[in-house]
């Protein structure tokens, strides 16, 4: 199992001899240490409260430029660090460290993205609360820092290249969502099921951006609208128009029912996005985590009781494990872990189980768990 043995076994590196060891030896936490240093995106990172932005581009990081910040293209990753405070009175800083991944992002992609979050992490000195975000599927803490995100289609190719209209691909925005903190935006398909009675919507067509809300769209839906329409306008230049009513025969009204091929006889009164499948609660054991270049990921037999909670006692401090609540994947790692285990816990889980790939993770330490965690056990 993870750590346990005699003394003799804790004086060698558990990893010694395995294909992890690169990772994990002293050498090699120096190697990344310098590494990390000498990077220059990482330059003031964590020095001051708020949010820093990185994409991966090339097997790199490069600053997001701050005016893009909640906006993210769904074939790209990106490493999200939230430095705060806290005790307001205390000098001290913490951080929450996300690592996003866009649906159609590469492997390329997001394994940099997991190795450059451990330099990251180093850098900090292994400071930071460590989130896997995929698209869609996002954690409440992830969405509290980005409350009005926008995801695009797209990616590094298309990201800052200057639009020409007469070669532009129309594109048709959804915005949803009834309160400040919950409105977000996607990029939908351009046709008349992505329409429904109660979002707002804005379809970009180069020359044009036309914000279209319904009469059930919320105060919130409408603010953002108007600002996504902002921003385009202000990159491209484009002429903006606003359709406050979808009765009215006004050129914007005409023009944007061209791009759907005519106006339909009816729309929906809501759009429910797809939701992801249901994944049932279980419990993992990492084993040979330490001493094998072959780790597994096991389910254990235990189950959640009547009120779909587990018991604690399944909990082992010389272990790490995996608890999937069924929305996130938990990888709890005991205060009797080794070192190397502490900090290469995600990596080698996703090694041990790449089905996890798909789904949003974080990590936890014994002893400072998140209420969200907490909450899975009686």
């Amino acid at each position: 199992m993870l750590c346990g043995g005699n003394g003799d076994d804790k004086e060698k590196d558990p990893l010694a001899d395995t294909n992890m060891e690169m990772y994990t030896s002293d050498l090699a936490k120096s190697v990344r240490k310098a590494a990390a240093d000498t990077e220059k995106a990482w330059k003031g990172a964590g020095k001051k409260e708020g949010m820093e932005i990185w994409r991966i581009e090339n097997f790199g990081v490069k600053r997001w430029p701050k005016d893009k910040y909640g906006s993210f293209f769904s074939g790209d990753s990106y490493i999200c660090l939230q430095t705060y405070k806290p005790d307001p009175e205390s000098p001290d800083l913490d951080y929450n460290v996300f690592f996003w991944l866009g649906k159609t992002t590469t492997q390329d992609e997001y394994g940099t993205a997991a190795y450059k979050t451990v330099e990251l992490d180093d850098k900090l000195g292994g400071e930071p609360v460590q989130f896997r975000e995929v698209q869609g599927q996002e954690s409440d803490e992830f969405l509290e820092a980005f409350p009005a995100m926008t995801i695009m289609e797209g990616g590094i190719a298309s990201a800052f290249n200057k639009v020409e209209p007469e070669a532009y691909k129309p594109r048709l925005f959804l915005v949803m969502g009834n309160k400040k903190k919950n409105v977000k935006s996607y990029q939908v398909d351009l046709n008349v099921d992505s329409l429904s009675m109660d979002n707002c919507y804005v379809l970009d067509l180069g020359e044009n951006i036309i914000v279209a809300t319904f009469d059930k769209s919320s105060f919130w839906e409408k603010r953002k609208a108007n600002e996504i329409a902002d921003n385009l306008q202000k990159e491209r230049g484009s002429e903006d128009w606003r359709i406050d009513s979808f009765g009215e025969d006004s050129d914007a009204a005409i023009k944007f029912w061209e791009a759907f091929g005519g106006k339909p006889d009816s729309i929906s009164d809501t759009y429910t996005p797809a939701a992801p499948p249901k994944i049932d609660p279980a419990v993992y054991m990492v084993s040979d985590i330490a001493g094998s270049s072959d780790p597994s990921c096991t389910k254990m037999a235990s189950e959640p009781n009547d009120d779909g909670k587990f018991d604690k006692d399944i909990l082992r401090s010389d272990n790490v494990m995996v608890i999937d609540s069924g929305k996130t994947v938990f990888i709890w790692v005991g205060k009797d872990a080794s070192a190397s285990e502490r900090k290469m816990a995600m990596p080698l889980v996703l090694e041990a189980n790449p089905g996890f790939n798909t789904r949003p993770m974080k990590k936890e330490k014994e002893g400072s768990e998140c209420k969200a965690f907490r909450a899975l056990f009686a």
